[in-house]
């Protein structure tokens, strides 16, 4: 086997490591810590919407972070950066419990046809 063909054969050490990389990324709720209780998600939202909501909440946490950006620009206004950024933590806990109602309704979908 020549270089060449070595370097082209990538051993499974190498994948394992890469996809370990990828998912070891931390995320937002890992900087700054946020008060479950303090936001609570209505338990009758519907999959139905979700795909709106998810919009309207991306819209929402773009504005959140344009305000963030600019506060954290003047010192003085270290408080008002720290209450953008609750926010945003809170924003991104919706798009997750909104992603689960969608894969939630998507599983029973499937499973729906599959059963015919």
């Amino acid at each position: 086997m020549n270089k060449k063909e070595k370097s082209e054969v990538a051993s499974p050490e190498k994948k394992s490591k890469r996809i370990k990389s990828l998912h070891s990324r931390p995320h937002i709720l890992s900087i700054v810590p946020v008060n479950v209780d303090c936001f609570q998600l209505e338990e009758h939202e519907k999959a139905e919407n979700c795909y709106e909501k998810f919009l309207e909440t991306c819209d929402k946490m773009q504005d959140y972070f344009q305000n963030m950006c600019n506060a954290k620009r003047g010192k003085e206004n270290e408080a008002v950066a720290t209450q953008f950024k609750s926010h945003v933590c809170m924003l991104t806990m919706r798009l997750k419990k909104l992603n689960r109602i969608d894969k939630h309704h998507w599983k029973k979908s499937r499973d729906a046809v599959n059963e015919v």
